[in-house]
Order: structure tokens, then C-alpha cells, then sequence
């Protein structure tokens, strides 16, 4: 029997361009079959002075985090509220994956803020939250969790990357999926935007200027120790604390250092893809998606590096660009609430497939 939910996804990414939120018909039945319709879509930009809240979040004392986990939750149940309003569409769970301040498998834990109680009580719907840690208390990652909706919705392809604040990658062989946190993209590319007074790089307009330094991709390439044969995911904090003061001290122009950050990312890319083909027996397409995708210098160059190794590079239309981690959350919620495992071992590297998620009422 089909059961049918509408759930509403909600997802604030590392590069802080704002709330993503995405209302996904469900129609669950058996042998794994789900059909799904995108209802509507909307994003919520972070106003300067969140955005400021947002960035100095790891550096605050316990006391000023809870108070930002409370007033962020306040925020997203206020976004969740007009949105269903504005849409007509009142969902059985809102699925949130909360802004992430500490991600350190090493050390076993995750933190996520944005109180799900907060969201509940401003929204009045059921929330599902916390969709890494149960993966975590099992010796996984607890990331990625994109491969989930390519098993899922997005099934046909060999590679899936999706360009974010960090650019993911995951390889889908016909019976496992594996998938990895590659480079730090957008968090990187929209600091750079931000000393020329950008939000990001329309388009790579300021990257397509720029001249690659050899000496910058260098430093740059010797951070994370390419190509990855363990599941492996980035915290957000290592990005700022890591490469961003190396660009800090750089004396090339933005534009150069744009160019070589762009050129970072296809090499680290195309490393990882030429490994696994080495080793796997994979379809050689590839769904690009994320904001990134956006950034048609930057698709432009990944496509020339990866048709150089007869990869195909597809683009989808822009809501599932645009949407697909919001698309994502509402599918961990759904599988939460058909209790079926949202985080595979596979990708990252847990004992077992996990079902993640906690559930809050309003």
C-alpha cells in the first residue's frame, strides 16, 4: 500500500547564503519505491548581521551558542511558517539539518544548531532533526548524507557531485555507493568574492579573469591527501582555520587566486574520479548539482577536465540545482518516518546503515 506524505525540507548550508526549504511529496510503498513530486520551493537569504552570527558561531562560549541554537531555531520556525502559508501547503514533518558549527568524526561528535523544539513551536508541525549522529555513535562519518537521495530519486548516474560551501563527490557501482567530502568550493570562492564586495562570483566572471599560480595550487593541493580511499568528510571550522588564512597572506590579485582556487577544485576532482575508474567498473556520467553549478566558468572547467577522461558531465534544470539539499532533508525525514535507513556504512564507514533523525512535536 502507497502511503503519501508532504514533508518539508529544510537545509542551511556552510557556504551562509541562506535557508533552503523545499515542500516534496512522497508516495512510499514496498520493495523501496518511492515517487515524489516537488511542490514548491523557496530560499531565505541570511540577512548581513545573521550572517556575522553565523561565521563567529565556533568561537562562541557554551552559554552564547545555546542562546544562538534557540534564537536560530526561532528564525528557521518563523521561515518554515510563511512558507507554508505562502505555499497553501501545510506538511506532516518539517525535516531540518541545522546550521553546522563542530563537525569532528575523529572525535565522534557533530553539533548542529537551529533547536528543532523552536522550529516546531514556531510552525506548529511535527520536526525531524539530527540526521548525523546516529551514523556517528556507529564509527561512521556522519557524512555525506547526499548519496541517500541519488539512491532514492536520482538513480541513472556513475558520479554525483555536488558543488557546495565543500564540493562532495559519490560514485554509485550498481550494488555500493561510496562518496566523499573532496575540497572546500564556494566557502572559498565567496570569501574571495566578499574582498571585491560580492556575495559570490556571477557566473565566474572574476575567476575567468585570473591566472593560475603554482605556487598557491600547491599549497592548496597539499592540505587533503587526494585521492581518498577511506570515507572522509570536511568540517567547516577546518576550511576557515586551514585554507582561508592561506589566501589571507596571499599577494596575488582576487582574480588569481580565484583562478587557482577553481583550478583546485577540477584537479581534486578529476584526481578522485581517475582513481575510482581505475578500481570500479562505473557508469561514466555525472550529475552536477549545488549552487556551485551556478558558477558556469567553474561547470565549464570541470566538464573540459572530465571529458578529457570520457566522463559526461549533465546539468539538471535549476530547481533541483537550486533544491536538492532541501529535496534531500525531506527524503531523511521521510525515511526516518518509515523507518528505513538514511545513512549508508558504505559512504560513511559506519558499522552499519543507520536511521538517523530525532523527532520533536510542537
Amino acid at each position: 500500500m502507497m502511503m503519501n506524505y508532504n514533508i518539508l525540507g529544510l537545509m542551511s548550508g556552510s557556504s551562509l547564503d541562506g535557508v533552503d526549504l523545499a515542500m516534496v511529496e512522497f508516495n512510499s510503498g514496498e520493495d523501496d519505491v518511492i515517487e515524489w513530486k516537488l511542490l514548491a520551493t523557496h530560499e531565505a537569504a541570511f540577512d548581513g548581521p545573521w550572517k556575522k552570527r553565523l561565521e563567529s558561531a565556533p568561537r562562541l562560549s557554551s552559554l552564547e551558542l545555546s542562546r544562538l541554537d534557540a534564537e536560530l531555531g526561532v528564525l528557521f520556525g518563523e521561515m518554515c511558517a510563511r512558507f507554508i502559508e505562502s505555499s497553501g501547503i501545510t506538511p506532516n514533518y518539517i525535516a531540518s539539518h541545522g546550521h553546522t558549527v563542530f563537525h569532528s568524526p575523529e572525535n565522534g561528535f557533530t553539533v548542529q544548531i537551529g533547536s528543532p523544539s523552536h522550529i516546531a513551536a514556531g510552525a506548529d508541525v511535527i520536526v525531524i532533526s539530527d540526521f548525523r549522529s546516529n551514523d556517528m555513535a556507529h564509527g561512521g562519518q556522519g557524512a555525506p548524507i547526499a548519496p541517500i537521495v541519488e539512491k532514492y530519486l536520482f538513480a541513472g548516474y556513475g558520479f554525483y557531485l555536488n558543488l557546495g560551501g565543500i564540493a562532495n563527490l559519490s560514485a554509485h557501482n550498481g550494488e555500493e555507493i561510496y562518496a566523499w567530502d573532496i575540497c572546500p568550493c564556494n566557502q572559498l570562492l565567496n570569501y574571495l568574492a566578499a574582498q571585491k564586495g560580492l556575495t559570490y562570483d556571477n557566473k565566474g566572471a572574476l575567476a575567468r579573469e585570473g591566472k593560475i599560480s603554482l605556487s598557491l595550487m600547491k599549497e592548496l593541493s597539499g592540505i587533503i591527501p587526494l585521492p581518498l580511499t577511506e570515507p572522509y568528510s570536511l568540517d567547516n571550522s577546518f576550511v576557515t582555520n586551514t585554507f582561508v588564512p592561506i589566501l589571507q597572506k596571499s599577494k596575488l590579485s582576487v582574480e588569481d587566486q580565484m583562478r587557482t582556487v577553481v583550478n583546485y577544485n577540477c584537479e581534486s576532482i578529476a584526481v578522485q574520479i581517475k582513481n575510482i575508474l581505475k578500481k570500479e567498473a562505473i557508469t561514466p556520467t555525472l550529475l552536477l548539482t549545488g549552487g556551485g553549478a551556478h558558477n558556469t566558468f567553474l561547470g565549464d572547467e570541470i566538464r573540459d577536465k572530465l571529458e578529457q577522461m570520457h566522463v559526461s558531465v549533465l546539468v539538471p534544470d535549476s530547481d533541483i540545482i537550486d533544491f536538492k539539499e532541501g529535496v534531500l532533508m525531506a527524503l531523511c525525514g521521510l525515511l526516518r518516518v518509515i523507518e528505513t535507513p538514511n545513512a549508508l556504512a558504505s559512504v560513511t564507514g559506519a558499522e552499519i546503515d543507520t536511521i538517523n533523525g530525532g523527532i520533536y512535536l510542537p
